[in-house]
């Protein structure tokens, strides 16, 4: 995949989400503007959920590690393109961050406020931190 585009690899994993949500019986909507801090609008039951879509990865820092399965790490920040500044998101702009992984056809979806001010957050695949969000939706129904 390494000829292709960031861009294209972005747009690839918002349109894998909205499928998977689809098929979890979820309207999804995607805004007009870029200038959005969401990627998506889930809606089910009249409840609206502003989703922002993001790469899941391999935490690094578990490379050697003697777990049986791997370590997701998962951020929750846009990167000034000028500065290379990081912004944080507020609740007020996303409630839940989707980290979607192309390699291991994977994700993980997050509450925004179990970030806790923090710029990115490791999920586990199995019983560890954050385990309950990896390949789950759970996070759409707590916030």
């Amino acid at each position: 995949m390494n000829d292709i585009s960031q861009q294209y690899l972005a747009d690839a994993r918002e349109v894998v989400i909205a499928g998977k949500l689809l098929l979890q019986g979820y309207t999804v909507s995607r805004p007009l503007s870029g200038a959005c801090r969401y990627d998506l609008i889930a809606e089910k039951d009249g409840r609206f959920i502003k989703i922002q879509v993001k790469s899941l990865k391999r935490d690094s820092t578990y490379k050697n590690s003697p777990l049986p399965y791997p370590v997701y790490v998962l951020e929750a920040y846009s990167l000034n393109p000028v500065n290379g500044q990081k912004k944080g998101y507020t609740r007020m702009e996303v409630d839940v961050i989707v980290g979607y992984n192309h390699e291991e056809d994977c994700f993980a979806a997050v509450p925004l406020d179990d970030f806790k001010g923090k710029l990115s957050a490791v999920v586990h695949a199995k019983e560890g931190t954050r385990f309950q969000y990896f390949n789950s939706w759970q996070a759409l129904s707590e916030v």
